[in-house]
């Protein structure tokens, strides 16, 4: 046996030796720490082969194996407090990167876990900062995309100054008020394009766009696509 066909053989068994149920196990722990030894140590190995491809499984066997273990990252996220849609849209994002095309399997898989454990760990500090806050603030505009709430909306509700929500919010989430709820009218959008079969004029109104031209061209910008395109594409 050349070194090639070794070479070849130990990349095919990646997926079986080193991405197995003990592996994906381990991972999911760190959706609850960034810093325990056990997950670390786990990363750090993949790493080792994060540039290695798997020669002999099809791009369709690759693919399927991806979107199980996305499933599962996403299923586990939840379960950790991450609020569902924020899982479902950063699982719809990996997915369309998924059937884009993989080349290196292992180096895909520390990319989700990667960005599920960004999104747990924040959410959680940001549950956690004093009096909850800005998380509730977050939660009202993520449960009501149906209303556009303004700065001064949110300031009277929670009887905060709205200098103070509004820089502790951006110190916290990264986001202004105005690009929070846009894009979570975004993740709503994509939702409703993909489960439901509601016209654009409506899906627009439900989410309190002046007109459907507006929700296309916030869409477009948001998305690089246009919900038609978008819609089309999660047909196909």
């Amino acid at each position: 046996m050349n070194a090639e066909t070794k070479n070849k053989q130990y990349n095919d068994n990646l997926l079986n030796e080193y991405i197995n149920h003990s592996v994906i196990e381990t991972l999911i722990k760190g959706f609850h720490t960034e810093y325990s030894p056990e997950v670390i140590k786990c990363i750090n190995k993949l790493k080792k082969y994060a540039s290695y491809t798997a020669t002999e499984r099809s791009e369709s066997e690759q693919v399927n194996y991806l979107l199980k273990v996305l499933g599962i990252f996403e299923y586990e996220a939840i379960n950790t407090g991450l609020p569902e849609i924020q899982a479902l849209v950063l699982s719809h994002d990996l997915e369309t990167e998924i059937t884009r095309g993989i080349q290196f399997p292992v180096n895909t898989i520390l990319r989700m876990f990667d960005s599920f454990q960004k999104e747990c760990i924040t959410d959680r500090s940001v549950r956690s900062s004093s009096k909850d806050i800005i998380y509730n603030v977050m939660q009202s505009i993520e449960n009501n995309t149906h209303n556009r709430f303004s700065l001064e909306e949110i300031s009277n509700i929670f009887g905060y100054h709205p200098s103070y929500i509004s820089r502790q919010f951006k110190l916290k989430t990264g986001y202004t008020i105005t690009e929070y709820n846009r894009k979570c009218r975004m993740n709503e959008a994509s939702i409703l394009l993909r489960k439901t079969n509601l016209s654009l004029s409506s899906i627009s109104s439900l989410l309190c766009f002046s007109n459907q031209s507006h929700f296309q061209r916030v869409f477009k910008q948001y998305y690089g696509i246009t919900p038609q395109q978008f819609r089309t594409k999660i047909d196909d």
